[in-house]
C-alpha cells in the first residue's frame, strides 16, 4: 500500500512538472516576447529623443567675425592685424620659399594671449584652418622656420602675455576670398572671421 501511495505521489508530481514545463515552453515565451518587444520600442524610442537632444545641443554655431574683432576663446584670445597675400616668403635666416606653381602664400598677422594660468605651446595646425571661396579647407603652412622672422608655428605662449606673430597658408590662386575658422574649445561654436 505504502508503495502504491509514494507512485501515486510521483505521478501527480510527474503531471504538474509536466503542466509546468508546459506553460513555460508555451505560454511564457509569448509574455516574454511581448514584454522585450515593448521595453525595446520603448528604449528605443528614449534613444530617438536623448539623439535628437543631443543634436539640438551640438548644432555647430558659426559666429561670424570680422578682422580686428577680439576672439576669446577657450584657452586664448587673439585679434587679427592684417592680411597680405605673396609669392616668396622671405625674411628669415634661410632660403626663401617660392609658392608652388598656381598657388599663393597668404600671411595673417595676428596678436595672441594665453588667457589661462599656465604656459603652452601653440600648435595652430588643427585648430585654426582657412576656407577660401570654393569650401576648400588648408592648414597651416609647414616650412615657415627659417622663412618667416615672426611665425606663431610652436611659440610658447605665456600666461596673460600678448603674442604678435603670424601664421602662413599656402593656397590656389583661384582662391579669391577666404576665412580664417576657429573652433572655441568645449563649446559648439565655430569663429568665421572674414579676411
Amino acid at each position: 500500500m505504502k508503495q502504491k501511495r509514494f507512485i501515486q505521489i510521483l505521478i501527480l508530481i510527474a503531471i504538474i512538472i509536466g503542466f509546468v514545463f508546459v506553460w513555460m515552453i508555451l505560454v511564457e515565451p509569448a509574455k516574454t516576447e511581448k514584454f522585450v518587444e515593448e521595453h525595446i520600442s520603448k528604449q528605443g524610442k528614449q534613444l530617438e529623443k536623448l539623439k535628437e537632444e543631443f543634436k539640438k545641443d551640438n548644432e555647430v554655431i558659426i559666429v561670424e567675425k570680422k578682422m580686428k574683432d577680439e576672439i576669446e576663446l577657450a584657452t586664448i584670445k587673439l585679434k587679427i592685424n592684417n592680411v597680405e597675400e605673396k609669392q616668396i616668403l622671405g625674411g628669415g635666416f634661410g632660403t626663401p620659399a617660392i609658392a608652388k606653381e598656381n598657388t599663393k602664400f597668404v600671411i595673417i598677422n595676428l596678436d595672441i594671449t594665453n588667457t589661462t594660468n599656465s604656459g603652452f605651446t601653440f600648435f595652430p595646425e588643427t585648430g585654426f584652418i582657412l576656407i577660401d571661396n570654393k569650401e576648400r579647407e588648408f592648414t597651416t603652412y609647414k616650412d615657415t622656420i627659417w622663412k618667416v622672422d615672426n611665425y606663431l608655428n610652436v611659440r610658447e605662449l605665456a600666461p596673460d602675455i600678448t603674442e604678435n606673430g603670424v601664421l602662413v597658408y599656402e593656397i590656389p590662386k583661384d582662391a579669391e576670398n577666404y576665412s580664417l575658422m576657429i573652433a572655441k574649445g568645449g563649446t559648439n561654436e565655430i569663429y568665421k572671421i572674414s579676411l
